[in-house]
C-alpha cells in the first residue's frame, strides 16, 4: 500500500512525526493525502486523485488487512470534513462526481452520521458568523477540529457527534 500511495503522490511523507524511523498510522496518512491531493500551490492533482479514489473504491469494496483496514473510511471522512469546512477548492458535487458506487454509499453513511435524529438531545452548535468572528488562527483550528460544519453552515460539536454515533451503534 505504501508504494502505491507514494507512486500517486511522490511528495507524501509516510514517516511518523514523532518517530521518523516508524511509519505514520494509516489514519495520519489519510489526513496527509487530503492535503497531497492539492499541489503545493493549491491546484487539484486530478489524475493522482482519480487513481486514489479508484483505490478507495476497491478498498471499501474488498477490504484490506490491518493496519490499513481503517484507512478508506478515515480518508473519506477527512476529505468530506475538509470539503465541508471549505478548506478545499471543491464542492460536494465535485467530490460526488469522482466517487465510485461503493465509496458513494460510504459517503452517504458518513453524511447520515452527521444528521441529528428528531429524538436526539439538542446539540451544541455554533453559527457561521460566530466561527468567522474568531481571529486567532490557533483557536479557529481547534474549533474546526471540534466541530463539523453542516450544509446549513451550522457547526455541530464533536461531543454531540460522538453521542450520536454511540447511540446509533
Amino acid at each position: 500500500m505504501n508504494e502505491v500511495l507514494v507512486s500517486l503522490f511522490p511528495a507524501l511523507d509516510l514517516a511518523d512525526d514523532d518517530e521518523p524511523d516508524t511509519m505514520a498510522t494509516p489514519t495520519e496518512v489519510g489526513t496527509r493525502l487530503v492535503v497531497a491531493m492539492f499541489g503545493t500551490d493549491g491546484d487539484f492533482v486530478s489524475s493522482s486523485a482519480s487513481d486514489l479514489l479508484m483505490l478507495l473504491e476497491v478498498l471499501i469494496d474488498k477490504g484490506v488487512e490491518p493496519p490499513w483496514d481503517q484507512f478508506a473510511g478515515s480518508f473519506l471522512e477527512d476529505l468530506l470534513n475538509s470539503m465541508s469546512h471549505h478548506d478545499l477548492p471543491l464542492t460536494r458535487a465535485d467530490v460526488d462526481a469522482m466517487l465510485g458506487p461503493k465509496t458513494s454509499l460510504a459517503a452517504s453513511a458518513l453524511d447520515k452520521a452527521w444528521i441529528p435524529l428528531p429524538t436526539d438531545a439538542q446539540p451544541r452548535t455554533m453559527d457561521l458568523a460566530t466561527y468567522r468572528s474568531v481571529e486567532n488562527p490557533d483557536l479557529k483550528w481547534i474549533l474546526r477540529c471540534g466541530f463539523r460544519r453542516t450544509s446549513d453552515d451550522i457547526f455541530v460539536g464533536l461531543d454531540d457527534l460522538l453521542r450520536l454515533e454511540v447511540g446509533r451503534g
